[in-house]
């Protein structure tokens, strides 16, 4: 009877426990699977933005010194040697960590007209910084590398997709800004390549959750970062996996800015939590199995089926225990005392029940509070990891909660701000626009920063802070000292104020200071206009040293004027604009007659420093700068017309004088040649006209060889063919210095041909046949016939008769053949 009573009490109280237990779990494990699921989401997003953050910024500093450097190349590179552009690079490339090479690309011949390819380039090789012009050449051609073909394809800022360096074992990208000239045209580029090694580290060393990975893939699915880095090297795209499930997950990803997507692999449940990194289109992918994510459910699953056995346990000793001890008692009275026990069973049974609810509870406490924590210090050690600036912790109304991170360089110690609102610990202007960033943040959920300055006792900084939004009460604020960057761009927009070969403002502080000056209390004010002349006749004969001492000595008169000019600016190549307030005409005509006096006196290379000048007086509101400019510059360069043809003369006088001096052999040769040109052409019976202009080509021919070194003109021996192809340049430094005269300019077309070859193998333009002037096809025999029967600092004369073997074998190839015949004939008999 008793069993059978014992049997009853076990058969009802147990499936009763049974279900109460089974209900608290299933609660619990709903509660907990969404809390996990939370908790993953929001560390996720944390750390995304993190490194989305690193990368925009540094990335955003390079475009500005990239743009800043583009200012620099477009309004340099007609005055800048190539050493000073590498100066410039150099400092870029040292004092920015994150930046491993920058370089400047012209477009062909911009630079120099006999050079195709221009691009310094400055690059880290482990803590050495080197320059190097080895990319400027035909092997590597620039001009169809994708940062340059984008930059002039668009006029604007790009950027190339991360790739991996196998020189330097470096992942980086290229930042490319266009580099415009005043008028706006493209003249080149500026790339500033960016090292992203950060990026692969954070990918190596992140374990998301337990047994999860990280990647980072273009807009077009290629791996930029992975775990395996083999994806990376070998441009494995996502697209390319067999896994159809992983593929509609992929398709999710792309067409997505973030979220999560999920896909199966060996029947295993995956999570994929994306978003886009920045405007090129990146995402980062954080792919974390499903049972790690409900590793504490499984956990928790364990306990519960503990709580459960004991609990079985528990009720059936308890069970057995009170019927034990009443067998000995009347049915009546057990049955009585059953029913007490029953109801005392019931109630324990309920106490029991509550009990193990409130352990539940407990239970799922302590769990979700030590995920929290785990949670919560994962994060910040991540955080401390990858951040090297201060980490404010700021609540939505603006209060401190906490600081983390470099603390060397706060103004307060910690206790001072932690629980205090930001406009009690920090200056009102910079309080009003932090809170205005943090009300933007909590209104669009979009990222914001702000740039403000420190004043620090004596001096002044300049920082930057970057806010994101964390949770929905809170935001990170992340601080950063931007001092030596800011005051390095300043620098270098200081020093793209001045022409670096005068010491002269240039015209790029002229245009920003002309408004400023344009006063009613400057008036009269004058706008004066100065040329000076030959500088490029002067470039091309003796060389750029000469044409920039030419340069210097002129600013050093503007400099030293009597009267005090109130802006002098170089404003082109060879040309000068200076502004005078309070001038009238009188005063202005007396500063140019002192000017031209002092250059009177200056000579270089025996050739007088002269210049044009013109002016414009502005009375009145009426005429802006920019007008009275060029005013002034139409009527200095009528003036210029008056002065040129007797001055250009004698400089063409003075420089064949100087070559003559230079190589007296010169002199003989040319006086020869033109004397046989001229018997030649009184033999072909040419016009009198044309009789006195071959005389003159002959005389002038060689006239470019003023640019070349003399002891490459007189060298005893052999030339190498880099000192061949030196020699050749005087055909084309010839036509510069004629071309500057008047109304030598077919003269000047005779001397650049006289080097071609009848089958167009000759210098420097390849020209053949008739398409050669026929006064240069003469020339070009002649020219042999003297080369051959003189003496060379190489050689003795060779007799006539070997010379006219020679011109009748290169009848056909080198000369002109019926030329050849009648030289031969009529000339030499």
């Amino acid at each position: 009877m008793f069993s059978h009573i014992r049997i009853k009490m076990l058969l009802i109280v147990i499936p009763v426990l049974c279900v109460v237990i089974m209900l608290s779990y299933n609660a619990s494990v709903r509660t907990a699977k969404r809390i996990v699921d939370q908790e993953t989401s929001e560390r996720i997003s944390a750390e995304k933005e993190i490194q989305k953050n690193i990368i925009e910024k540094n990335m955003n500093a390079a475009a500005e010194i990239s743009r800043v450097l583009a200012v620099f190349a477009g309004t340099g590179y007609k005055e800048y040697s190539p050493d000073y552009f590498i100066h410039i690079l150099e400092p870029v490339v040292r004092d920015n960590q994150f930046i491993l090479g920058a370089g400047i690309w012209y477009e062909p011949y911009l630079y120099n007209p006999s050079r195709k390819y221009m691009g310094p380039y400055v690059y880290k090789k482990g803590d050495r910084i080197l320059p190097t012009f080895d990319y400027s050449n035909s092997d590597y051609d620039y001009f169809s590398q994708d940062y340059y073909s984008l930059a002039k394809k668009t006029k604007k800022t790009v950027w190339t997709d991360m790739y991996y360096d196998q020189t330097s074992s470096l992942y980086m990208i290229t930042c490319s800004q266009p580099v415009l000239d005043q008028s706006g045209n493209y003249i080149g580029c500026v790339t500033v390549d960016v090292g992203l090694s950060s990026m692969q580290k954070f990918v190596s060393d992140y374990i998301a959750s337990y047994d999860g990975t990280t990647c980072i893939i273009s807009k077009d699915g290629t791996y930029l970062a992975a775990e395996n880095e083999d994806l990376v090297k070998q441009k494995v795209s996502v697209y390319d996996s067999a896994n159809s499930s992983f593929l509609e997950a992929v398709a999710r990803i792309m067409s997505n800015e973030e979220g999560n997507a999920v896909y199966y692999r060996d029947n295993q449940k995956i999570s994929l939590y994306y978003k886009t990194l920045n405007d090129l289109g990146w995402k980062i992918i954080f792919e974390i199995p499903e049972s790690s994510i409900h590793m504490p459910l499984h956990e928790l699953s364990d306990t519960f089926i503990l709580i459960f056995g004991l609990s079985l346990l528990f009720m059936s000793l308890t069970i057995f225990f009170l019927t034990e001890h009443i067998i000995d008692r009347p049915v009546k009275a057990m049955l009585g005392e059953l029913k007490q026990s029953s109801e005392k069973l019931e109630q324990s049974l309920k106490e029991n029940v509550a009990s193990q609810k409130q352990l539940i509870q407990q239970n799922q406490i302590l769990t979700e509070r030590e995920t929290q924590m785990y949670h919560s210090l994962k994060y910040t050690s991540s955080l401390m990891e990858a951040i090297p600036d201060t980490v404010f912790v700021i609540s939505k109304d603006g209060t401190f909660l906490d600081c983390i991170g470099d603390r060397e360089h706060l103004f307060f110690t910690k206790e001072e701000f932690i629980g205090k609102h930001i406009s009690d610990v920090i200056p009102a202007y910079i309080a009003n626009k932090s809170k205005e960033v943090i009300n933007q943040v909590f209104l669009t959920g979009e990222n914001q920063k702000i740039e403000y300055e420190w004043i620090n006792g004596q001096t002044t900084e300049y920082h930057e802070l970057r806010v994101v939004k964390w949770f929905d009460d809170k935001v990170i604020a992340i601080a950063r000292n931007i001092t030596d960057t800011h005051n390095y761009i300043k620098e270098i927009e200081e020093i793209s104020y001045y022409d670096q070969v005068t010491g002269l403002h240039n015209r790029r502080f002229f245009d920003k200071k002309e408004k400023e000056l344009n006063q009613t209390a400057n008036y009269p004010m004058s706008v004066i206009f100065s040329d000076l002349n030959g500088l490029k006749l002067v470039n091309d004969s003796f060389g750029h040293e000469y044409g920039d001492s030419m340069l210097k000595r002129y600013a050093g008169i503007l400099m030293n004027s009597g009267k005090a000019a109130d802006l002098i600016s170089r404003v082109g190549g060879d040309e000068f604009a200076i502004i005078l307030k309070r001038s009238d005409q009188q005063d202005t005509e007396q500063y140019i007659r002192e000017l031209k006096e002092k250059c009177k006196g200056e000579t270089i290379n025996g050739i007088e420093l002269s210049v044009s000048f013109g002016y414009c007086i502005i009375k009145d509101a009426s005429l802006s700068v920019q007008n009275a400019v060029k005013l002034a510059e139409d009527e200095m360069y009528q003036n210029k017309l008056y002065e040129s043809y007797s001055r250009r003369s004698k400089t063409l006088e003075i420089i064949l004088n100087t070559l003559h001096e230079k190589n007296p052999r010169e002199e003989q040769h040319s006086q020869r040649v033109a004397e046989i040109c001229e018997l030649m052409a009184k033999n072909l019976e040419m016009s009198d006209s044309d009789i006195k202009k071959i005389r003159a080509a002959g005389l002038l021919h060689d006239i470019g060889k003023i640019g070349i070194k003399e002891e490459l003109l007189n060298k005893p021996g052999a030339l190498t063919e880099d000192e061949f192809q030196e020699i050749r340049r005087h055909s084309e430094i010839g036509y510069r210095i004629l071309n500057t005269a008047p109304n030598m300019s077919e003269i000047a077309e005779i001397v650049l041909c006289h080097h071609e070859r009848w089958d167009g193998k000759g210098y420097p333009k390849g020209r053949s046949k008739t398409d050669i002037p026929l006064f240069a096809r003469i020339i070009a025999i002649v020219d042999s016939y003297d080369a051959m029967t003189s003496d060379r600092s190489y050689r003795k004369a060779l007799s006539a008769s070997h010379a006219r073997e020679e011109l009748i074998q290169g009848a056909g190839t080198q000369f002109d053949p019926q030329l050849v015949d009648f030289f031969v004939k009529q000339v030499m008999g």
